[in-house]
């Protein structure tokens, strides 16, 4: 996961969701409405309100970053594994560190905020020779939290502007559907089947072939949402669960059919294995294959009987 400095402490978990080019919008904007807004509620001049913005936001971005791997443990997926929400997800994780942001930064502000109002008085005190009193601590907080609730909505509108906004946490996803459930648990209860009943399962598809397997699909055989693991994760902007638009594929031509036919002969032929399930998740590929009695996992494309052509998002 990568973690490099921005101007959120969320970055490492931020930038495990969304694209670089997207995310370096978002500091820039942020940056400079922070600067903007909180420069003219305390009348900063512009020059100094930015460099203030820059120094809170970097400080705060180093010190909260070391944190947003504890943030992810206690945050998980919001939702589950198998299936997140990733609006709700990023809206969550944006104001509960904007909250935490404003906090850690009101302390710069308010020092910006005294600088030339009556030299070096502290908060609260009267500036000399008439001129203007510095701001209170309260009245800093307060205003530092309203901007970056305010800039939560500025953030995302950033941040959401590609249509399919969250590449990293699609590939987080799609690793879990994969991985963890199809290329470990459901390849073994596949093999177990096959072995069992010297065929195929007979189903019509990927979320059948779920259902009928869940039994032995370990620490999934109880997911509530085990059905979301029959799709690609494909998130769009406002997506707030599985949207079910790239399903996995499961080869109906080999429902029902036996590992090897009356004169011995596997299933299949010479050159590539019978494939059962497959997918594409930008230009990486994976399935089950079935080789005899013996299921395997591959990424070959060859062998899930695509084509040599890369697919694209």
């Amino acid at each position: 996961m990568p973690a490099p400095a921005s101007a959120n402490g969320a970055m490492g978990l931020a930038l495990a969701t969304f694209d670089w080019g997207p995310w370096l919008a978002y500091v820039a904007v942020t940056v400079a409405f922070e600067a903007a807004a909180m420069g003219w509620w305390l009348r900063i001049p512009p020059a100094r309100a930015l460099g203030c913005s820059l120094k809170a936001n970097t400080v705060t971005a180093l010190i909260r970053g070391l944190f947003s791997g504890i943030a992810c443990a206690f945050l998980g997926f919001y939702g589950n594994q198998l299936n997140p929400d990733p609006f709700g997800r990023s809206l969550l994780l944006f104001t509960g560190f904007g909250v935490l942001s404003a906090l850690a930064e009101a302390r710069f502000w308010g020092k910006a905020a005294n600088w030339g109002k009556g030299g070096n008085a502290s908060p609260g005190q009267e500036a000399t020779a008439g001129g203007p009193t510095p701001p209170r601590p309260w009245h800093v907080v307060s205003r530092c939290l309203a901007v970056h609730l305010a800039g939560v909505p500025v953030g995302l509108a950033v941040l959401l502007i590609p249509s399919r906004p969250y590449p990293g946490l699609e590939a987080q996803v799609y690793a879990t559907r994969v991985y963890y459930l199809e290329d470990s648990d459901l390849r073994r209860a596949l093999r177990e089947y096959v072995t069992n009943h010297q065929a195929v399962p007979n189903v019509h598809s990927y979320g059948e072939l779920l259902s009928l397997l869940r039994p032995g699909l370990g620490r999934f055989a109880h997911a509530p949402d085990l059905w979301a693991a029959a799709y690609v994760p494909d998130y769009r902007r406002f997506d707030t669960t599985e949207g079910c638009r790239s399903p996995i594929e499961w080869n109906g031509r080999a429902a029902g059919r036996r590992p090897y036919d009356d004169d011995g002969v596997t299933a299949g032929n010479a050159e590539r294995p019978l494939w059962l399930i497959r997918s594409r998740q930008g230009r990486f590929c994976h399935g089950l294959v079935l080789e005899g009695d013996l299921v395997k996992s591959t990424h070959d494309p060859r062998e899930l009987g695509y084509d040599d052509t890369p697919a694209r998002r």
